[in-house]
């Protein structure tokens, strides 16, 4: 289980490259991605991290909310194997 002020550090970091709407767009989660994976394969950078947009938008809208990027990063923390891969 997440820490109340770690919930807030990653509810920040979003809502930086969210913006005003609440929603990260994959332009936004690209640059995220970048960010926190700075030994990835830069060949495979834009593939990966769209990717990784598509598995994180549930609802197929185009757009990470702050509950699907949370429900992503704690699974990460988890090391699930399902979304985990998508990061290699």
């Amino acid at each position: 289980m997440l820490q109340p002020f770690v919930i807030q550090q990653v509810y920040d970091a979003f809502m930086d490259r969210a913006g005003k709407s609440g929603k990260m767009k994959i332009n936004a989660f690209k640059m995220a991605y970048l960010e926190t994976n700075p030994c990835a394969n830069i060949y495979n950078l834009d593939m990966d991290a769209e990717r990784a947009f598509l598995m994180f938008d549930t609802d197929r809208n185009g757009v990470l909310t702050f509950d699907e990027f949370l429900i992503a990063f704690v699974q990460m923390q988890l090391g699930s194997n399902n979304l985990s891969n998508c990061w290699q």
